[in-house]
């Protein structure tokens, strides 16, 4: 039986394991020496690395600790990879895992100035074998606990241009280019907001039309003006507004209703001081209505 090795898979985990280090190693740098290792995912296609950290880093952090792996990356130092007894490897340093059971003889993965660790793992020969190194993202997997997800060599490349292709389709919808999506952007959001602004004056015009058109069909009931009406609104703010015009030109109570959809109406149900001191409460008017309705 003979079995073939994967070159180009093999050559993908050991690129995003020895980031791995230097991510740790970068972590412990730019947050403090608290940061553990509290488990980690290689694969051929990212790296996943959980340590005990009590708050979410900043992106002034993230950016720093990608930093410091990426210039480690291209200092090309050649990582060191010897087979030490265990005191041996304690007294050079070398960064054992919390829970994990060695034996004797151990495997020392060293990035010299830098980074020492005992793993079985396979690693490049030297850093500059890695490419680049991305972070995905950063969150929370738990009390006191951390994650951060990254890309390295070609996972990096193709998260690149991933990113290239939306940002050229996002310029395509704004009809610009992508060194001035920022600016075309801010510009349709100053436009949407003078859209707005418009819309809502042109609703303010048509609420004030239809409060003075039917305020006239307010009916006295027991010595209060009441007016029931059914109104066509964009927004419960301008029923809102609707229902303070006409409680204030009738100075009584005033019920609205609202379609909204086919199966949905919004209701509202005002009453005015003058009312209110006759007994009026338009809570349990407008239970009432609800219930007829």
């Amino acid at each position: 039986m003979e079995f073939e090795v994967n070159l180009k898979r093999r050559a993908d985990i050991a690129r995003n394991h020895t980031a791995t280090h230097l991510l740790h190693a970068a972590l412990k740098q730019v947050l403090g020496s608290h940061v553990n290792q509290a488990g980690s995912y290689v694969g051929p296609d990212r790296l996943r690395f959980d340590f005990s950290h009590f708050s979410p880093l900043t992106e002034e952090e993230l950016a720093k600790v990608e930093d410091i792996v990426n210039e480690k990356i291209l200092d090309a130092v050649d990582v060191e990879i010897s087979q030490q007894e265990l005191e041996k490897a304690k007294e050079m340093g070398a960064m054992a895992l919390f829970g994990e059971k060695y034996g004797k003889i151990v495997r020392v993965v060293n990035v010299p100035g830098y980074s020492m660790e005992l793993c079985g793992g396979v690693h490049v020969s030297n850093t500059s074998h890695i490419g680049l190194f991305k972070i995905l993202s950063e969150s929370s997997v738990g009390a006191g606990v951390r994650r951060i997800e990254a890309v390295t060599g070609r996972g990096a490349l193709a998260y690149t241009r991933e990113l290239e292709s939306l940002i050229e389709e996002a310029s395509a919808a704004v009809k610009g280019r992508p060194t001035t999506l920022v600016s075309r952007i801010n510009a349709l959001e100053e436009d949407l907001k003078s859209e707005k602004h418009r819309a809502d004056d042109l609703e303010k015009k048509m609420v004030a039309a239809q409060a003075a058109s039917v305020t006239a069909d307010a009916k006295d009931v027991k010595g209060v003006p009441v007016l029931v009406q059914e109104v066509k609104v964009q927004d419960v703010e301008s029923l809102r507004n609707m229902g303070d015009t006409l409680r204030d030109k009738t100075g009584g109570v005033v019920v609205l209703a609202a379609p909204v959809t086919a199966d949905r109406v919004n209701i509202l149900v005002m009453a005015s001081k003058e009312a209110v001191k006759k007994g009026v409460h338009a809570g349990k008017l407008a239970k009432g209505v609800a219930q007829v309705m």
